[in-house]
């Protein structure tokens, strides 16, 4: 669907709504996962979990496509039409450009503090933007010009929202450290509260003693043993019937002469 962008959603408020999220998970997380978990690991996690990934457009990556469309000018008044209550189709050329991108999507809908009042227009999808242009005969010639012109107007708002996701996820580490060492004090208030009372304590649930993270360290894989790329020997064998007979005569030093027979295994 071709939408406007940076214009959907505010760009601070989306900054803020992932600063609670990160903050409610913090607030979710069970005593035994705070007081027992390591907490560099946990704020790795976190860290890697609520942080946004920039935008990066690349602009080597562009590709175009091209086909006929069908274009109603029936609000083209240089053109004789009689009936212009109703469309007026012609044959025309649709240019596609598609632009590659990574980065989280959702930033191209939000409108930085500094925006434009007329941002350009394409289709968001998960790896690229998709700019499309209906095109008659006469507007041929202009597409290269409208698409560059689009293209920096997409990278200079881009710049702008990355000026502020950058600023987020700087903060991000240091934020979180912070939230998980308020969250670990306040259950430690809370289990001293409780032992102080004296009563003996009873849960609903009975959490496990430790902490396990869901990264567990799998054993390694036996390799099959590689096969050889030449071809197949076998062993040479004796039959037992030219034994005795390849056996040099008692008392005398002569070599063995025998036949050698080759079996595969």
């Amino acid at each position: 669907m071709v939408e406007l962008l940076f214009h959907t959603y505010d760009l601070r408020q989306t900054i803020e709504n992932q600063a609670h999220g990160l903050a409610n998970e913090i607030n979710s997380l069970s005593e035994n996962e705070v007081l027992n978990a390591s907490q560099e690991d946990m704020v790795k996690y976190l860290v890697e979990k609520w942080i946004i990934n920039p935008l990066a457009v690349d602009e080597s990556g562009v590709h175009i496509d091209y086909g006929d469309s069908q274009i109603d000018v029936s609000g083209d008044f240089r053109r004789v039409i009689f009936d212009r209550s109703r469309p007026f189709y012609i044959t025309g050329t649709r240019v596609t450009f598609y632009v590659p991108f990574t980065g989280d999507s959702v930033l191209f809908k939000c409108q930085p503090s500094t925006f434009s009042l007329s941002p350009p227009r394409a289709t968001i999808r998960s790896n690229e933007l998709v700019f499309t242009y209906d095109l008659t005969k006469e507007q041929t010639p202009g597409v290269k010009g409208t698409f560059e012109r689009d293209l920096d107007q997409t990278l200079v708002h881009a710049e702008r929202v990355n000026a502020e996701v950058v600023n987020f996820n700087t903060a991000l580490p240091g934020n979180t450290r912070q939230r998980l060492d308020a969250r670990r004090e306040k259950l430690l208030q809370d289990r001293n509260l409780v032992e102080s009372i004296g009563f003996p304590l009873r849960r609903t649930q009975n959490p496990p003693s430790t902490f396990v993270t869901s990264d567990v360290k799998r054993r390694v894989a036996p390799q099959k043993p590689r096969a050889s790329s030449g071809p197949f020997i076998p062993e040479p064998t004796l039959e037992m019937s030219e034994y005795d007979h390849c056996l040099p005569p008692r008392g005398r030093g002569s070599p063995l002469h025998c036949h050698i027979i080759y079996r595969s295994s």
